[in-house]
């Protein structure tokens, strides 16, 4: 599951970068400073109805116009079946308090009414979530850009490595990147 995880936070900083989003870090305006990816295991016999409540939010999300950019993918290798992940940049923590929860944009896209059928159905087809946030690291990220819109796949590889072993992994990455960048055809 924290393959998963790493996954979209690298995925989400390739492929769903919110260029409104106010960096906070050097040389990279456009490249938001943290991720949010919520992880959602849904049941298996409910996954067409957690797609259909996925595009029911992201509708009401456009319909009351919410700031924040959400990018929602299906694990299809390395996780579960029935693995969503969801993935929102931000620049900064105070952008998080200007966003609408789901039942706040369902009520307003749909009716108090229709909003709580929707919000009930669709959590009933929740198996477990978990939200996690990731800060990026553009001192060892390699050529980082935004695309929009995202890209249909990205591949991503995650190394787990001792706590003690970190500066030397640092260094590494560190020595990879300014190798990468001193190739045109490096990613």
């Amino acid at each position: 599951m924290k393959f998963l995880k790493l996954s979209v936070f690298a995925l989400a900083c390739l492929s769903a970068v919110q260029g409104r989003a106010e960096a906070q870090t050097q040389g990279s305006s456009d490249i938001p400073r943290f991720l949010q990816v919520i992880t959602v295991k849904v049941k298996p016999a409910a996954i067409a109805e957690y797609e259909d409540y996925v595009k029911k939010i992201m509708a009401a999300a456009v319909k009351v116009g919410a700031p924040q950019r959400v990018v929602v993918y299906q694990a299809i290798m390395g996780a579960p079946s029935g693995t969503f992940l969801a993935s929102t940049p931000f620049g900064k923590w105070e952008d998080v308090d200007a966003w609408p929860t789901i039942p706040t944009m369902l009520n307003k896209a749909y009716g108090e009414l229709e909003g709580a059928r929707i919000l009930k159905a669709g959590r009933a087809t929740i198996d477990s979530s978990e939200t996690d946030v990731y800060s990026m690291l553009t001192d060892l990220s390699t050529n980082p850009r935004t695309y929009d819109p995202p890209t249909a796949f990205v591949s991503v590889t995650r190394t787990e490595l001792k706590p003690d072993m970190a500066p030397a992994y640092n260094l590494i990455l560190a020595r990879i990147r300014k190798a990468e960048e001193a190739n045109p055809n490096a990613p």
